[in-house]
């Protein structure tokens, strides 16, 4: 599982990071050609200058980028947290799963009480994992 999930979460780490820096680069060329590409909504409130464009600074957007967390890490940072939860859930089951085999070879009474508190309290930390 922790194998594989590591390969999933590489190749989304440089799907998304692949993504980010195409759009980056479209916006660049488009910008360096001199066409504007702003929002929908966005709404100019000073006038200008008959074929005036609002460009950025290719080199300041990246300082604006490299400040605010971009959309596709964020989802990125979400999509890893949510592989290193499946690997925990994983590994507790695996405990589980050893702890039954303990608990049912047990024959002293104090072994199998502690066996079972462990048991539980995996079982909390598993339906927290799986939440």
């Amino acid at each position: 599982m922790s194998s594989v999930g590591g390969r999933l979460s590489n190749c989304s780490s440089h799907l998304l990071q692949a993504r980010a820096q195409l759009r980056a680069a479209v916006l660049d060329t488009l910008h360096g050609a001199g066409i504007e590409i702003v929002s929908p909504v966005y709404e100019v409130g000073r006038q200008l200058e008959a074929g005036e464009a609002i460009l950025p600074d290719s080199e300041a957007r990246r300082a604006d980028e490299a400040i605010q967390a971009h959309p596709d890490h964020i989802m990125f940072d979400r999509a890893q947290a949510k592989v290193e939860r499946a690997q925990q859930a994983e590994e507790v089951r695996n405990q589980l799963a050893k702890l039954e085999a303990e608990y049912n070879a047990a024959s002293d009474l104090a072994q199998k009480s502690r066996l079972r508190n462990e048991t539980r309290r995996l079982e909390r930390e598993l339906r927290g994992l799986e939440s």
